[in-house]
Protein backbone atom coordinates (compact mmCIF):
# COMPACT_ATOMS: atom_id res chain seq x y z
CA UNK A 1 0.00 0.00 0.00
CA UNK A 2 1.26 3.47 -0.88
CA UNK A 3 0.99 6.52 1.33
CA UNK A 4 -0.05 9.76 -0.28
CA UNK A 5 -2.61 10.96 -2.80
CA UNK A 6 -2.73 9.58 -6.33
CA UNK A 7 -1.99 12.43 -8.71
CA UNK A 8 -1.61 13.12 -12.43
CA UNK A 9 0.42 16.09 -13.62
CA UNK A 10 -0.27 16.94 -17.26
CA UNK A 11 1.88 19.28 -19.30
CA UNK A 12 0.60 20.38 -22.71
CA UNK A 13 2.02 22.84 -25.21
CA UNK A 14 2.33 23.87 -28.80
CA UNK A 15 6.04 23.78 -29.62
CA UNK A 16 6.91 26.47 -32.19
CA UNK A 17 8.49 25.46 -35.48
CA UNK A 18 12.31 25.40 -35.71
CA UNK A 19 12.79 25.79 -31.95
CA UNK A 20 15.27 24.28 -29.49
CA UNK A 21 15.06 24.78 -25.74
CA UNK A 22 11.31 25.51 -25.56
CA UNK A 23 10.41 25.13 -21.85
CA UNK A 24 7.19 23.71 -20.41
CA UNK A 25 7.01 23.33 -16.62
CA UNK A 26 4.69 22.47 -13.75
CA UNK A 27 5.44 23.74 -10.24
CA UNK A 28 4.99 21.53 -7.19
CA UNK A 29 3.15 22.78 -4.13
CA UNK A 30 5.91 23.60 -1.59
CA UNK A 31 4.39 21.30 1.04
CA UNK A 32 4.52 18.14 -1.11
CA UNK A 33 6.81 16.10 -3.32
CA UNK A 34 5.56 14.22 -6.36
CA UNK A 35 6.65 10.61 -6.64
CA UNK A 36 6.25 9.89 -10.37
CA UNK A 37 5.75 6.25 -11.35
CA UNK A 38 5.01 6.41 -15.07
CA UNK A 39 4.77 8.78 -18.01
CA UNK A 40 2.61 8.72 -21.12
CA UNK A 41 2.03 11.19 -23.90
CA UNK A 42 0.88 12.04 -27.40
CA UNK A 43 2.21 14.34 -30.12
CA UNK A 44 1.53 15.52 -33.66
CA UNK A 45 3.75 14.76 -36.67
CA UNK A 46 3.06 17.62 -39.08
CA UNK A 47 5.37 18.88 -41.81
CA UNK A 48 5.24 21.16 -44.85
CA UNK A 49 4.90 19.71 -48.34
CA UNK A 50 5.08 22.75 -50.58
CA UNK A 51 2.41 25.06 -49.20
CA UNK A 52 0.40 22.23 -47.57
CA UNK A 53 0.61 21.07 -43.96
CA UNK A 54 0.67 17.26 -44.09
CA UNK A 55 1.02 14.36 -41.70
CA UNK A 56 3.38 11.63 -42.89
CA UNK A 57 3.77 10.16 -39.40
CA UNK A 58 7.42 11.20 -38.97
CA UNK A 59 8.09 13.02 -35.71
CA UNK A 60 10.30 16.09 -35.52
CA UNK A 61 9.96 16.55 -31.74
CA UNK A 62 12.52 15.62 -29.12
CA UNK A 63 12.74 16.47 -25.43
CA UNK A 64 14.63 16.41 -22.15
CA UNK A 65 13.13 15.87 -18.70
CA UNK A 66 14.63 18.10 -16.00
CA UNK A 67 14.19 18.31 -12.23
CA UNK A 68 13.18 21.98 -12.27
CA UNK A 69 15.11 24.27 -9.94
CA UNK A 70 18.16 21.97 -10.05
CA UNK A 71 20.85 21.04 -12.57
CA UNK A 72 19.61 17.44 -12.79
CA UNK A 73 18.68 16.29 -16.31
CA UNK A 74 17.45 12.76 -17.00
CA UNK A 75 18.93 12.75 -20.48
CA UNK A 76 21.93 14.78 -21.69
CA UNK A 77 20.76 14.87 -25.29
CA UNK A 78 17.33 15.54 -26.69
CA UNK A 79 15.47 12.22 -27.02
CA UNK A 80 12.95 11.68 -29.86
CA UNK A 81 9.43 11.63 -28.39
CA UNK A 82 8.43 8.51 -30.33
CA UNK A 83 11.04 6.48 -28.41
CA UNK A 84 9.45 7.08 -25.01
CA UNK A 85 5.83 8.12 -25.29
CA UNK A 86 2.70 6.03 -25.55
CA UNK A 87 0.13 6.20 -27.07
CA UNK A 88 2.40 8.40 -29.18
CA UNK A 89 1.47 9.95 -32.49
CA UNK A 90 -1.95 11.54 -32.83
CA UNK A 91 -3.60 12.82 -36.00
CA UNK A 92 -4.15 16.54 -36.42
CA UNK A 93 -7.11 18.15 -38.19
CA UNK A 94 -4.66 20.79 -39.48
CA UNK A 95 -3.17 18.31 -41.95
CA UNK A 96 -4.50 18.67 -45.49
CA UNK A 97 -4.08 14.90 -45.92
CA UNK A 98 -5.86 14.06 -42.63
CA UNK A 99 -8.45 11.89 -44.37
CA UNK A 100 -5.85 9.90 -46.36
CA UNK A 101 -3.00 9.78 -43.82
CA UNK A 102 -1.98 6.37 -42.51
CA UNK A 103 -3.92 5.32 -39.40
CA UNK A 104 -2.16 5.88 -36.09
CA UNK A 105 -2.63 2.32 -34.76
CA UNK A 106 -1.31 3.33 -31.34
CA UNK A 107 -0.88 0.73 -28.64
CA UNK A 108 -1.21 1.97 -25.08
CA UNK A 109 1.85 1.09 -23.04
CA UNK A 110 2.92 3.66 -20.43
CA UNK A 111 6.62 3.98 -19.70
CA UNK A 112 7.73 3.14 -16.19
CA UNK A 113 9.43 6.28 -14.92
CA UNK A 114 10.24 6.60 -11.23
CA UNK A 115 11.51 9.85 -9.76
CA UNK A 116 10.63 12.10 -6.86
CA UNK A 117 10.14 15.68 -8.08
CA UNK A 118 10.60 18.16 -5.24
CA UNK A 119 10.24 21.58 -6.92
CA UNK A 120 8.90 21.28 -10.45
CA UNK A 121 8.71 19.11 -13.53
CA UNK A 122 10.42 20.82 -16.45
CA UNK A 123 10.49 19.69 -20.08
CA UNK A 124 12.76 21.14 -22.76
CA UNK A 125 11.60 20.61 -26.35
CA UNK A 126 13.21 20.76 -29.76
CA UNK A 127 11.06 20.94 -32.91
CA UNK A 128 12.89 20.51 -36.23
CA UNK A 129 9.75 20.87 -38.36
CA UNK A 130 8.61 23.93 -40.27
CA UNK A 131 5.23 23.54 -38.54
CA UNK A 132 4.23 24.00 -34.88
CA UNK A 133 3.69 20.66 -33.08
CA UNK A 134 1.31 19.78 -30.25
CA UNK A 135 2.54 17.70 -27.33
CA UNK A 136 0.99 16.53 -24.07
CA UNK A 137 2.59 14.43 -21.38
CA UNK A 138 1.12 13.05 -18.20
CA UNK A 139 3.14 11.94 -15.20
CA UNK A 140 1.24 9.56 -12.92
CA UNK A 141 2.21 8.95 -9.33
CA UNK A 142 1.61 10.04 -5.75
CA UNK A 143 1.84 13.34 -3.94
CA UNK A 144 3.52 12.93 -0.58
CA UNK A 145 3.51 15.49 2.22
CA UNK A 146 6.87 16.85 3.27
CA UNK A 147 7.70 16.48 6.94
CA UNK A 148 9.07 19.65 8.49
Amino acid sequence: MRNGTRKIYTLAATVPAQTTGFVVSKDMDGSVVFNALEVRGAFTTLTLDGADIVDYGVSSLSFKIVEGGTDYQFNDNYTPVEMLLSPGRKKSPLATNASTAEPVNAVYSPLSFEHQFTKKIELLFSNNSDVDQEINLSFLGYELKKYQ
